[in-house]
This record gives C-alpha cells, structure tokens and sequence, in this order.
C-alpha cells in the first residue's frame, strides 16, 4: 500500500485539468513485478485531493497488481484460443496511466506488448474499474 510519502507529484505531465502522480517504488501490473514508476501515472482530477483517493488508489493497484486472468480472458477471447501458461512470461509494460474521477472511480490504460501474442506490436488495454473496454 502507498502512502502520501511515496506519491511525488508530476509538475511535467500535470496540467490545469488534471494533477498527476507518480509512485517513488516499484509496482506490480498485471503480475509483472517491479515496473519503473516512471512510467506510473495516477491522474486525479483538479477538484481531487489526493488524500481523499489514496484508498481507492491502492485498491486498484492492488487489483491491477493480480488480475492476471482478466486480462488473460481477454486476450483468449479476442484470439479465440486458450493461451499456454506461459502466455505471460514474455510481458513489458511500458506505460501506466490510472485516473481516478468523482474521488473515487478509477481507469486505466496499460500500454504493453506480449511478443508470443502480439509480435513486434504493442498493444493498449483499457479498462473502467475492473473491467476491459479495449476493443480486440
């Protein structure tokens, strides 16, 4: 779980819209350990306070840190075949965008590739709280 004191707010990606965040360690997506926070951005709208959010923040990190078989029926069901169990070993995470709305709803887009699926490519997942809206 994060605390106040491991959230640095993004002046660079920030604007009059929206305040973002970026963790100070590493998180876990999708059962990939220790992702760069860098690339980590958790939104809150200008009328959010972080610290009103921070328990719906980490609530969905921890669901995005183990929800491997969300995403895994997704991308069975795009590919209309059952994937190996491996299927995730091959996994990179390059971005993570979370906005949290109304002080508590969160989204996220996850850009990644998974070579064995996608080839070269890279792919965006989207989801609204713990549900996948991308479009196979």
């Amino acid at each position: 779980m994060l605390s106040i004191d491991e959230l640095e707010r993004n002046d660079e990606l920030s604007d009059e819209q929206y305040e973002c965040y970026n963790p100070t360690g590493p998180v876990t997506v999708f059962g990939c350990e220790d992702i760069d926070p860098e690339i980590i951005c958790i939104r809150l709208d200008e009328n959010t306070e972080l610290y009103d959010v921070l328990k719906s923040v980490n609530d969905y990190l921890e669901f995005l840190s183990g929800c491997e078989k969300t995403i895994r029926a997704y991308f069975e069901a795009g590919l209309s075949r059952e994937l190996s169990e491996d299927w995730i070993d091959d996994m990179e995470i390059y971005g993570v965008n979370i906005t949290v709305r109304d002080g508590e709803d969160c989204l996220a887009e996850i850009r990644m590739s998974v070579p064995s699926l996608t080839g070269d490519g890279e792919c965006t997942i989207s989801l609204e709280g713990e549900r996948v809206v991308s479009n196979f």
